[in-house]
C-alpha cells in the first residue's frame, strides 16, 4: 500500500506549530480532485530548520527503542530490521509510538509531492495549486471536517478564497511559490516535538550497520571475474558483496572496479541497496574521474588509502593528464617534479617535456 500523504490531522495540535500556517490545497487523486491542506512555513529559515529536523543528527538505536523509519530513508528496510533486532529494538509503522526516528536528507530541495515518498515533506508546492472556483470553496469547507476546523483556530476564509482564486501564494518565500509540508509531514513533526523523539541521521546510522568488510585487492580480482561470467547469478552475488562492503575504506578499490568493469555492470538500479551504495561512494563521480582526480580525492578525503603503492599505480596516468596541458616547444624544455605535498611518495620522480 502506498503512503498516504494527506491524512486527517488534529488541528488543535497543528496550531501549536506556530511557524506553520494551514492553507487549502486542491489535491489531484487517481480518480478525482479533493480539497485538503498544506502547511506553509512562515520563513525560509524555518524551512531549513524543518529540513534539518527530518535529516537528523548523530545517535544510535538502543535496546528497547521503537524505531520509525521516515519515508525515503536510503538504508534498505531489511538492513534496519536486522540491525534493530541485534540491539534489542523494534521497528514500528506508527510514528506516534516511536521513541526514535531514522531521518533522511531526501527531502532537501524536492519540488513535488508525487512519484515517491521522498517528496512528501518539505516541498515547493506552487506548481500544483490548481484553479478552484471561489463560490465552491465555502461549500467544500462546510462539508469537509478537516477544513471546517480551520475556522475554529481563527483562520480567515476570505484569505483562502483570494488564495485559491489567484492560484498562488502572494506572500511566498521564493517568487510565486511557497515551501510547505503535507499533513503527514506536519503530524510527524508535531510528534517529534511533543514526544521529544530523537531523529538519527541515516548517514550516521549506516556506519553502525555492519558491512561485510573492506574490499581487498584479492576481492577486487575475484569480483572482476564474477562480472565477466555469463552466469547472471554470479553478477547478482558480486553486486551484493559490493553493495555491502565498507565503502569509506574501499574507495580506491571501488574506483578500480568502476574503471575496469563499468558502472552499468556494477549497478542494479532496482535494488535499494545499490542506490545507497552509489550515493555513499559517489559512483558517478568515480566514473568520470581520471588518475589525477583520484589522487586528489584520496589525498583530501581518504588519505589513509593513498599509500605509496597506490600513488605510484596512478602516477603515470596523472602525469599524462598533466602533460596534455603543456605545449611542445622548440625553445623551452620543462622539467616536471612532484610537489612538496606528494614528493614523499616518489622523491626521484622526474620527467622532461619535450
Amino acid at each position: 500500500m502506498g503512503l498516504y500523504l494527506f491524512p486527517t490531522v488534529d488541528m488543535t495540535k497543528m496550531a501549536k506549530l506556530r511557524f506553520l500556517r494551514a492553507l487549502p490545497y486542491l489535491h489531484s487523486g487517481n480518480s478525482s480532485n479533493s480539497l485538503t491542506l498544506l502547511f506553509v512555513a512562515d520563513k525560509i529559515e524555518n524551512v531549513k530548520k524543518i529540513e534539518d529536523i527530518f535529516t537528523g543528527t548523530k545517535g544510535t538505536i538502543k535496546k528497547g527503542d521503537k524505531v520509525y523509519i521516515l519515508p525515503a530513508c536510503k538504508i534498505p528496510g531489511y538492513k534496519l530490521k536486522e540491525y534493530a533486532k541485534t540491539v534489542g529494538a523494534t521497528i514500528t509503522s506508527n510514528y506516534e509510538k516511536a521513541t526514535v526516528i531514522v531521518g533522511t536528507s531526501g527531502y532537501r530541495g524536492r519540488s513535488e509531492f508525487r512519484d515517491t515518498p521522498i517528496k512528501s515533506m518539505v516541498t515547493n508546492f506552487g506548481y500544483y495549486i490548481k484553479e478552484f472556483k471561489t463560490e465552491n470553496l465555502r461549500t467544500y469547507i462546510e462539508n469537509n471536517k478537516v477544513l471546517k476546523e480551520l475556522s475554529i483556530i481563527g483562520h480567515n476564509l476570505d484569505e483562502y478564497e483570494s488564495f485559491v482564486t489567484n492560484m498562488r501564494f502572494q506572500d511566498s518565500l521564493m517568487g510565486d511559490h511557497a515551501f510547505a509540508i503535507t499533513p503527514l509531514g506536519a503530524d510527524i513533526l508535531y510528534n517529534i516535538f511533543a514526544n521529544k523523539v530523537t531523529v538519527i541521521s541515516e548517514d550516521e546510522l549506516v556506519k553502525d550497520i555492519a558491512p561485510t568488510g573492506i574490499l581487498t585487492d584479492e576481492m577486487v580480482a575475484s569480483l572482476k571475474e564474477m562480472f565477466k561470467s555469463y552466469d547472471e547469478s554470479n553478477h547478482k552475488i558480486a553486486q551484493e558483496i559490493l553493495y555491502n562492503c565498507d565503502v569509506e575504506n574501499s574507495i580506491y578499490n571501488i574506483y578500480k572496479l568502476v574503471r575496469d568493469v563499468g558502472v552499468w555492470k556494477l549497478m542494479d538500479n532496482r535494488n535499494k541497496n545499490a542506490k545507497l551504495f552509489a550515493e555513499r561512494c559517489s559512483i558517478y563521480k568515480l566514473q568520470d574521474a581520471d588518475a589525477y582526480k583520484i589522487i586528489k580525492l584520496l589525498n583530501e578525503n581518504y588519505p589513509e588509502q593513498l599509500t605509496t603503492e597506490v600513488f605510484n599505480e596512478l602516477l603515470a596516468g596523472a602525469a599524462k593528464r598533466y602533460m596534455r596541458h603543456i605545449t611542445d616547444s622548440e625553445i623551452f624544455t620543462v622539467e616536471v617534479k612532484l610537489s612538496d605535498k606528494f614528493n614523499k611518495f616518489n622523491p626521484e620522480f622526474t620527467f622532461k617535456i619535450p
